[in-house]
C-alpha cells in the first residue's frame, strides 16, 4: 500500500482524533472571544439580552456580569440530561467580593416540561453559603451546601459542577470540596442552561465568566483537571505514530513498533519559519515532487484507521 502526497509543509500521521481522555465532546462550549454563539458541534443560543458587556478573560475575552444589569444568556442543549445520566458544567470564573444579605445566581439548568420543578440553581445565598439546589414541589429544595469562603474571590479560578447518579461534586481549581450538606437530586431531565437572570437583575452575581462548557456525562477528577489546564487558543493534537519535520531532509520519526517506510523524489527544501521546509509543485511543470509511504498495512491492522494533517508554520 502506498500513499502519494502532492503538497506538503509538515506532515503528521495520527491515530484518529481523540476527545478529552477518550470521552465525549462537550454538548456546549462557549469562549466569548468572537461571539456569544457556541463553538461548532453543539448547543444553540436562544435569547441573548441586549445589556451585555465584556472584559479581559482567563483566555482572551470574557463575559462580564454585574448586579443591576438586566441581562441573560439562554443556551439550549442538543439533548436533554439528568442527574442519573450524568452531566458536568465547567467554566473559568472571577467573582467579586460578595455583598452581604444579597442572593446571587450563577447558573440555572432548566427543563422543558416545567418552568420550576426540577430546575437546578447554582447560587450564593444571603447567609454566606454557596448552594447547588434542585427545585421541588411547593418551594421545596434539594440543597447541596458549601461555605462560600471555599470559593476564591477577586481572582480567576476554575469551577466544575459534576453530577453522577444524582450526587453532585463541586471542584475548585481541580480539587473537590467537602459539602456541609449533600443530598441526591431527582432524575429530572434538563434541556437549557441560563447565565444571568433577565427580569431580576438584582439577582445577578458580580464577576466574569470565561470558557463555559457543558458535558453530557460526569467527568472524573483527571478529566476536570485536563479541562482546567487546556488553553483553547492552542490546538491540542493526539500523539502521532509518525512525525515528519522535513527540516532539510526526509527524516521520519516513527512511534515504537512501527516499521513503515518512506521514499521521496524531487523535493526542494527552502528556508522556513522553523528550520527548513519542503516545496511541492502543484502542477509539476518543472519538477515532479513525490513522497510515498510503504508498509502502511501494519498501522492499519493495529490501529484500525489513520488520519493525516498539516501543521501551519505559525503554530508552535
Amino acid at each position: 500500500m502506498k500513499v502519494s502526497l502532492k503538497w506538503l509543509l509538515m506532515l503528521t500521521l495520527l491515530l484518529g482524533i481523540r476527545t478529552l481522555s477518550g470521552g465525549e465532546n462537550p454538548l456546549l462550549s462557549v469562549g466569548f472571544d468572537e461571539s456569544l454563539q457556541p463553538r461548532p458541534g453543539g448547543g444553540e443560543l436562544q435569547s441573548p439580552s441586549p445589556e451585555l458587556s465584556f472584559t479581559a478573560g482567563r483566555f482572551g475575552r470574557a463575559l462580564q456580569v454585574e448586579p443591576g444589569r438586566n441581562f441573560s444568556l439562554n443556551y439550549r442543549l442538543p439533548r436533554s440530561v439528568s442527574p442519573d445520566s450524568g452531566w458536568s458544567l465547567l467554566c473559568h470564573l472571577r467573582a467579586e467580593e460578595l455583598e452581604k444579605g444579597r442572593e446571587q445566581i450563577l447558573f440555572r439548568l432548566q427543563n422543558s416540561s416545567s418552568w420550576q420543578k426540577g430546575n437546578i440553581h447554582a447560587r450564593w445565598t444571603p447567609w454566606g453559603n454557596f448552594h447547588i439546589e434542585q427545585l421541588g414541589d411547593n418551594g421545596h429544595k434539594l440543597t447541596n451546601i458549601v461555605n462560600a469562603s471555599a470559593l476564591p474571590m477577586e481572582r480567576w479560578f476554575h469551577l466544575a459542577i459534576v453530577c453522577r447518579n444524582g450526587n453532585t461534586t463541586l471542584y475548585i481549581d481541580g480539587e473537590p470540596l467537602k459539602w456541609i450538606r449533600q443530598v441526591r437530586f431527582e432524575p429530572i431531565a434538563q434541556q437549557e442552561l441560563r447565565v444571568g437572570e433577565f427580569g431580576l437583575p438584582e439577582l445577578n452575581f458580580h464577576g466574569a465568566i470565561d470558557e463555559l462548557q457543558f458535558y453530557g456525562y460526569a467527568l472524573d477528577r483527571n478529566e476536570v483537571r485536563a479541562a482546567m489546564n487546556r488553553n483553547p487558543s492552542v490546538p491540542k493534537f493526539p500523539d502521532p505514530v509518525l512525525h515528519l519535520p522535513l527540516n532539510g531532509r526526509v527524516d521520519p520519526v516513527f512511534a515504537p513498533g512501527i516499521d513503515a517506510t518512506i521514499s521521496a523524489e524531487g523535493i526542494v527544501f527552502k528556508p522556513a519559519v522553523k528550520g527548513r521546509g519542503s516545496e511541492f509543485r502543484r502542477f509539476g511543470y518543472d519538477r515532479a515532487s513525490r513522497m510515498e509511504f510503504g508498509n502502511m498495512e501494519q498501522i492499519l491492522e493495529t490501529q484500525g484507521a489513520v488520519s493525516l494533517y498539516f501543521i501551519p508554520a505559525s503554530l508552535p
